[in-house]
């Protein structure tokens, strides 16, 4: 994990090596989610990793970069979630800017965060994170549907889009 965490740092003025390793880092640690509990427990080491996934994402202007931090959110937030109550002041307004996010892979990725939540919320019988956002998810969510609703038309029916991940976190 230290490795993974020192290879993780955001770099200014770094090259296409650099962030073919920053890369490969986040994609370690996301393989690593599942037998990381002890460090989640440990509230300055949840901290340390969830600061630096939110400065990964908010830092590189790089879409495979900010896709790779956002599907750790989300594994987080199904593995996680007991341990993710005080971290979501810092999460949350995050998550609702990447639903808007040009990118359809990186929209629906941060949509996913909030489903996982949700369904987490839903088996769990409590709603306690979910509900201090739900403004923000549905102011987002209403600009998904208004920025996405144009190209609906084009849309392969098959395709999964952030309009189909919107619609199922509503559902939730």
């Amino acid at each position: 994990l230290n490795a993974i965490n020192l290879n993780m740092n955001a770099i200014e003025n770094c090259n296409d090596n650099d962030i073919i390793i920053l890369k490969q880092a986040i994609i370690a640690f996301y393989k690593l989610l599942p037998f990381i509990e002890a460090n989640f427990q440990v509230v300055e080491q949840r901290c340390i990793l969830l600061n630096k996934l939110i400065t990964l994402i908010e830092f590189y202007n790089n879409d495979d970069i900010k896709l790779h931090t956002l599907q750790c959110l989300v594994e987080i937030a199904r593995l996680y979630y007991n341990y993710l109550h005080n971290e979501m002041n810092n999460i949350a307004p995050i998550v609702c800017k990447y639903m808007k996010h040009a990118n359809m892979k990186i929209s629906i990725q941060a949509i996913e965060f909030w489903c996982s939540l949700t369904e987490k919320e839903q088996a769990l019988h409590v709603n306690d994170i979910s509900s201090k956002y739900e403004n923000e998810i549905f102011i987002a969510i209403q600009e998904v549907f208004l920025n996405r609703n144009i190209a609906i038309e084009k849309t392969i029916i098959d395709e999964y889009t952030p309009l189909h991940a919107s619609t199922y976190l509503i559902i939730s």
